[in-house]
């Protein structure tokens, strides 16, 4: 007798206590379905399927170039969010082989950045609330172990956090709005049709400058893999699509690029690279450089 075989179930991301995202994929003839399955603690999938709806609706205005993963289903029983499959490639993969390609796509980023930082203030309304000081108590958290590791870090990381903190606090910050949390080129797929941004778990109310530090920082983190030239026009792309803004928050923009700087390297770096010291004391220098250069302007 025959039977319909079960799925292939992959493990994509595991973080224990945290999340665990498995990717289930039909069998068989027909043609293949995929769906991802994103498995939260208590509590949380429903503010991630409601924020994930919610953010889908925002970014399909407007002819459906840019767009949110939108859930297919919550599963409250097995605090559970199913998601279909999205067209594309992680942005990272074409900033890891050729950046210089990539000039298109980062406008439409910063377009999509815009949209969220724009919505309707009721979209922010339910989310937690992340502000500076938050962002300065995770990252030194995050470099914990490099300041037992790398002598010459802990001044570092002191010196930085220190000095940012001073910039931020002579510069006017703005009102929290809808901020992703985790705006990053991981979490965008480039496709021939659209742009796709997925992950919402991180989603809070925050000053925009954030998302824009980490993503201006996530830019530096790819340039600095492949060793190629072109990291400012990148930027300048991402800030193009992204629009005019204020002054104050361009200004904060720059100094969450070089926080976050400081918790990319320590989250990102792999210890076992043969070449952790230097490739981490190099990044660590580079935020401070990013701050006296800012001081200069």
């Amino acid at each position: 007798m025959l039977t319909n075989p079960g799925p292939d179930i992959t493990t994509v991301r595991y973080r224990p206590g945290q999340r665990h995202v498995l990717r289930y994929r039909s069998t068989g003839d027909a043609p293949r379905l995929t769906v991802f399955a994103k498995l939260h603690r208590p509590g949380d999938p429903a503010r991630s399927y409601r924020t994930a709806l919610a953010v889908a609706d925002v970014l399909e205005v407007g002819g459906g170039a840019l767009m949110g993963a939108r859930p297919a289903a919550h599963v409250a029983a097995g605090n559970v969010v199913l998601f279909p499959q999205v067209e594309g490639i992680p942005l990272s993969s074409l900033l890891r082989r050729n950046p210089s390609v990539a000039a298109e796509h980062l406008r439409r980023v910063g377009m999509v950045l815009r949209r969220l930082h724009d919505a309707p203030d009721h979209l922010a309304s339910r989310l937690p609330e992340w502000d500076a000081e938050a962002e300065i108590v995770a990252t030194v958290r995050a470099g914990e172990h490099v300041v037992h590791l790398l002598s010459c870090a802990e001044k570092m990381i002191a010196d930085v956090v220190g000095r940012a903190g001073e910039l931020l606090a002579q510069v006017p910050s703005e009102l929290p709005v809808f901020g992703h949390g985790d705006y990053k080129a991981d979490h965008l797929f480039a496709g021939a049709r659209r742009l796709t941004l997925i992950d919402f778990d991180s989603c809070r109310r925050a000053e925009p400058a954030l998302d824009l530090g980490k993503f201006l920082a996530d830019l530096r983190w790819w340039f600095s893999l492949t060793g190629q030239p072109g990291l400012g026009d990148a930027q300048e792309h991402f800030l193009e699509g992204y629009g005019p803004m204020p002054r104050p928050r361009v200004v904060r923009a720059r100094v969450y690029e070089a926080i976050a700087l400081l918790k990319l390297t320590a989250r990102r770096v792999p210890l076992q690279d043969p070449d952790w010291v230097g490739r981490t004391s190099t990044l660590l220098a580079r935020a401070a450089d990013l701050l006296r250069d800012l001081t200069r302007r």
